[in-house]
């Protein structure tokens, strides 16, 4: 978040790839299809502005093993601050991702790629959470502040405003939208992701609490928990090719 990004291709620092100084607090990094059809580009979040670089090998470097430069290919300034983002390939796109920015006040601006989208207001919004994009159901996956998680269609997102005028979009007067499916995991939502399971063909919403970890199948009823005997900070499931399971990583503070 200070605005210095490192990506490391190992544990050691003589396995740094990348390491670049931005003009602002760094809030979010996704990785994606986002210029065109081909290629994978960074997308870099900032308090106001979300910048889309592209990746090259610096082939003059004199540093052992890779080493990457980024280069900016488009940004979009936002009106509002943000709070984090999500990409993805909404309304079923193929090739291709694009991105949802949330602001600190619900609103969640979309972009195709260099061009603005539309932008709606989460309902009975008062403090941002999560945000996720679950794809076999092309929903957008939050929490609110009275810890239920909640899911919206992006296609009921994409005609649910009565407005046409782009100016007034981008400044939230569009017509709110409603809740597609709820959950009430009774827990401070941390973080939120999905994993899809090739062996089951359905995908799972993993959501990390303050003091669990949840696990909701895609029309948000709960398959499992897991109680936590730590303060968790982040995590990030993975699958076990030995077992043929879905095992987490769990980071405390």
């Amino acid at each position: 978040s200070s605005g210095i990004n490192a990506e490391y291709g190992g544990g050691s620092h003589e396995d740094l790839v990348l390491e670049f100084q931005t003009d602002g607090p760094i809030l979010g990094v996704e990785m994606g299809t986002l210029v065109g059809d081909t290629g994978k580009y960074l997308a870099i979040l900032h308090p106001r502005k979300v910048s889309v670089c592209s990746l090259s090998l610096d082939t003059h470097t004199e540093v052992t093993g890779a080493f990457y430069t980024i280069n900016q290919v488009y940004q979009h300034e936002l009106e509002r601050t943000a709070c984090n983002m999500c990409i993805g390939q909404f309304g079923g796109v193929k090739d291709k991702d694009f991105i949802c920015v949330q602001s600190m006040d619900g609103l969640l601006s979309f972009y195709e790629q260099d061009s603005f989208a539309f932008a709606r207001f989460l309902p009975q919004f008062l403090i941002p959470g999560p945000l996720c994009y679950l794809a076999s159901m092309d929903t957008l996956i939050t929490s609110s502040s009275a810890n239920i998680v909640e899911a919206y269609r992006y296609q009921n997102l994409a005609v649910s405003t009565e407005s046409e005028n782009k100016d007034n979009i981008k400044t939230g007067t569009g017509k709110r939208v409603r809740v597609d499916w709820k959950s009430n995991i009774g827990d401070t939502v941390l973080d939120i992701c999905t994993f899809r399971d090739h062996l089951e063909g359905a995908t799972t919403i993993f959501v990390l609490g303050e003091h669990g970890l949840f696990a909701l199948r895609e029309n948000g009823s709960m398959k499992y928990m897991k109680r936590l005997e730590f303060a968790p900070a982040c995590f990030t499931p993975y699958a076990s090719l030995v077992e043929g399971t879905i095992n987490w990583m769990v980071v405390s503070h």
